[in-house]
């Protein structure tokens, strides 16, 4: 009976410190992502060409490619995404941009995870 009660200790023990360093994972990195300032661009003033852009922040981290032709944005493709990325968000992110010609954006709620 002892061995049966320190099998479901140990079992226990092991699910919830599973649970917590999940939960502490995908949290990290939350607050220091959250307050990004993102500089206003002016597409009269960009020269025709592709653009590499890559952002550094833990799980978030990210690199874009960014194809400019006449002064707007005619593409943006990721080439490094996050981890655990939820694809429906960054595609209407990206289509955002696109369509607006800015990268001044409404962000969607619950884009972080």
């Amino acid at each position: 009976m002892k061995k049966i009660i320190l099998i479901l200790i140990i079992i226990t023990t092991l699910i919830f410190s599973t649970i917590f360093g999940v939960l502490f994972y995908l949290s990290r990195d939350l607050d220091d992502n959250s307050n990004i300032t993102i500089e206003s661009l002016q597409l009269s003033e960009v020269s025709d060409g592709t653009y590499l852009g890559t952002y550094e922040g833990g799980r978030f981290s990210n690199t874009v490619e960014i194809h400019v032709e006449d002064n707007t944005i005619t593409a943006i493709n990721i080439i490094d995404s996050i981890r655990f990325e939820r694809t429906e968000i960054t595609e209407n992110l990206l289509q955002a941009v696109l369509d607006s010609q800015s990268l001044d954006i409404d962000v969607e709620a619950g884009a972080t995870i």
